[in-house]
């Protein structure tokens, strides 16, 4: 442990040793770094804390309620004076913890436990418990710190907060059930979100998690579901913020408010379309369009025997209309390479050497990287390629399966945008990030994810894209549970020779298709601050990669001494081969080193006709491996 640390840091180790489990937050900011996840990691391991902190100087995040506390936060802002609100209010206030926050108010922690609230005690007194965090000194804010007043054991909480912060006799009851997110309903929350981001009514520092619950709240009270109030907020609202909330930080919110606002859901709903406008539907001509044919519809032969063969979108890389799982290490490249091919189908452009069978919209659904994207990665392949606008490439943001409602209004909002068009591609990056909530080695949560990029399929009858990490063993493929490997269409693997900026594509995996024996081959090069990549030969790859060959012909060579294949008579099979060349490794299963194997071998077989011809000879369509005498 060095003996130089900061401030920060020298808090968070007393805190821990006291037994206060905490957590970092972004510096500068009240975002817990680990996101939604800030209460699963809160620790008083010190190692753990010290691993923090070397890493940046972290405001320090405390949740009174894991130790059995409780905070009344006064605020100062908006015109609303807190402070003396609280001091003006009946009821005893013995003297307890406290300290002041950077905005002027104060954090009182008292013994015992308060519901988590938003100015219900008093406009401008919020309270924090259980599944609620506040910052703790020094941790600052624009450079102004928490500084802590009364340095005092904290009091037991007096009993009129409680009654007030746990009373229901302001609450307001719906008429009626409520109908969840009906058109009307979502077009009353558009509308106010709209109009508050034309006041400036926008996220900023000091308060924004306030303003948001607030709002989350009034949405719910139209009768919008939890997952669509954060949909509309998380595209409408929040992205105007100085800064906006971190995606995580907003959906706890908006769960909070879900979990404990004053009022019903839809208590200002109004009520379901189909009760309220009854007689006037009944009067109404009956619709005698057909329904649209169910998905379980089964194809007859002869509809079989008619259906259209199966196509490329990009010429043995990205079949036409299926689900695909672009995968590859972390600085792999993967996102620039997907890019390149997102943007060619879009102008109609090579890529990866070839011409796209079809060009049409693209859906560029960035979890991350999104600003990068827009503003570095996309101007420089539109210089390298010559192309003046690409009108029909979008970015946004993509959903998090496990929120309520986000997988429609994804569908929805890509349906609005093109009017009636159907995309050619849909990208998501990355599936981590679609998956926040969820777990990537299960299997049943691996298959929700498979079944949403099927629908996209079968709704936009286009392409879906996902790009996905490897795991810690890269020959075990895409990390997570072995159903994604099963459930995509086709796997693709991105393998980066980082020092030189070369890349190998691998396809591991086509459902309709042959795999090519041989990878793509790209190469990047340093454009506008950004990398584009271009195809390079299967010569010119050597040349930039020949240290990391592992069908090198001085390891061929090597590995046909070790088996004594030495002269025609003593010739070893192609798989023998293989396995001398690719040994099992740690951790594999003996199926997954035959498979593996069975790959190598593919191209031991292709490279038998290039640059290892001299080590082999051809009998028919057996190949036989030996040294020259």
């Amino acid at each position: 442990m060095a003996t130089e640390i900061t401030r920060k840091h020298a808090q968070a180790r007393a805190l821990a040793e006291a037994g206060w489990p905490i957590f970092p937050c972004d510096p500068n900011d009240k975002t817990p770094a680990f996101g939604v996840h800030w209460k699963e990691e809160a620790t008083t391991d010190l190692a753990v804390i010290d691993g923090w902190w070397a890493r940046a100087d972290c405001n320090i995040g405390f949740s009174p309620g894991m130790i059995g506390l409780a905070c009344v936060d006064t605020d100062m802002k908006h015109g609303i004076d807190g402070e003396q609100n609280y001091q003006a209010l009946e009821g005893e206030k013995p003297a307890t913890y406290r300290h002041r926050t950077p905005g002027g108010g104060f954090h009182r922690l008292f013994v015992g436990s308060f519901r988590p609230s938003v100015s219900k005690i008093a406009p401008g007194i919020d309270t924090r418990g259980d599944d609620s965090y506040i910052l703790l000194p020094p941790s600052s804010i624009n450079g102004v710190e928490y500084e802590v007043v009364d340095d005092i054991e904290p009091a037991p909480a007096p009993v009129w907060i409680g009654e007030r912060v746990n009373r229901r006799d302001t609450r307001l009851r719906a008429s009626g059930e409520v109908e969840y997110d009906d058109p009307h309903a979502r077009a009353r929350g558009l509308d106010h979100l709209r109009r508050l981001v034309k006041l400036g009514d926008t996220p900023r520092l000091g308060g924004r998690n306030d303003r948001a619950y607030r709002l989350a709240a009034e949405l719910l009270d139209l009768g919008l579901s939890e997952g669509v109030a954060f949909g509309l907020m998380a595209e409408e609202w929040n992205p105007h913020g100085d800064p906006p909330l971190d995606t995580g930080e907003l959906a706890t919110v908006v769960a909070n408010a879900a979990a404990f606002k004053q009022n019903d859901d839809g208590v200002w709903a109004p009520g379901a379309m189909a009760e309220v406008f009854k007689e006037a539907l009944d009067r109404l001509p009956k619709d005698e369009t057909p329904s649209p044919r169910s998905r379980f519809h089964f194809a007859d032969e002869a509809e079989m025997d008619n259906a259209p063969e199966p196509t490329w979108l990009v010429p043995n890389l990205i079949p036409d209309r299926q689900t695909v799982l672009w995968t590859g290490q972390t600085q792999a490249f993967k996102s620039f390479l997907l890019l390149d091919v997102a943007l060619a189908v879009s102008a109609g452009k090579p890529t990866f050497g070839v011409v796209p069978v079809r060009s049409g919209p693209v859906i560029y659904a960035a979890l991350e990287g999104a600003l990068s994207l827009k503003k570095s990665r996309r101007p420089a392949w539109k210089i390298v390629r010559g192309v003046e606008a690409v009108p029909d490439f979008y970015v946004g943001p993509g959903p998090i399966i496990g929120m309520p409602g986000e997988i429609q209004e994804f569908g929805d909002a890509i349906a609005k945008l093109l009017h009636g068009k159907k995309p050619a591609l849909i990208v998501l990056d990355t599936l981590s990030k679609m998956m926040a909530g969820l777990n990537e080695n299960d299997a049943g949560d691996a298959g929700r994810l498979i079944r949403f990029a099927d629908s996209l399929v079968e709704a936009f009858d286009c392409s879906v894209v996902i790009v996905h990490h490897l795991g810690k063993d890269t020959s075990r493929g895409a990390r997570g549970s072995s159903a994604f490997h099963a459930g995509f269409d086709s796997v693709i693997e991105v393998k980066a020779h980082n020092g030189v900026r070369a890349v190998e594509v691998w396809v591991r995996k086509h459902k309709d298709a042959e795999e090519p024996e041989t990878p793509f081959t790209l190469q990047g090069h340093k454009v506008a601050g950004s990398l584009v990549f271009d195809p390079t030969t299967p010569a010119q790859h050597r040349e930039l990669t020949g240290s990391d060959d592992l069908y090198d012909r001085k390891k061929v060579g090597a590995a046909l001494k070790q088996l004594g294949a030495v002269g025609a008579a003593k010739w070893i099979a192609t798989s023998v081969l293989g396995h001398e060349l690719l040994p099992a490794m740690e951790g594999e299963t003996p199926d997954e080193h035959e498979a593996r194997v069975g790959r190598g071998v593919k191209v031991l077989g292709s490279l038998s006709r290039t640059k290892l011809e001299a080590y082999c000879q051809r009998e028919g369509r057996e190949v036989r491996w030996f040294l020259p005498e």
